[in-house]
């Protein structure tokens, strides 16, 4: 769990000084390098990739749909904040 603590900070990562980016960069190079200059290894490597793919399309409807009820749980009721924001711009109308 140390290794993800880095890599959510911003972008800095603590193993080695390198960034994410720089990383998932330096990933995406030797990628393209075993693809042409070996490219029979690059397709034994495809089911590794089909899994990844899977495992992050089946990452995504998770977190979108607990990002929207964290929304709307967040939001409370509409009515009490709405008559809020009413008040509050009354107020600050008052004051100028």
């Amino acid at each position: 769990m140390s290794w993800l603590q880095g890599c959510t900070s911003g972008g800095a990562c603590n193993r080695g000084g390198t960034s994410c980016t720089g990383r998932s960069a330096r990933s995406v190079i030797i990628g393209a390098f075993v693809g042409h200059f070996y490219p029979k290894f690059g397709v034994e490597l495809k089911p590794l990739g089909d899994g990844f793919i899977k495992l992050v399309k089946m990452l995504i409807a998770p977190i979108v749909f607990s990002t929207v009820v964290t929304g709307i749980a967040k939001m409370g009721d509409l009515k009490v904040s709405a008559e809020r924001l009413q008040s509050s711009s009354a107020t600050s109308r008052r004051r100028s």
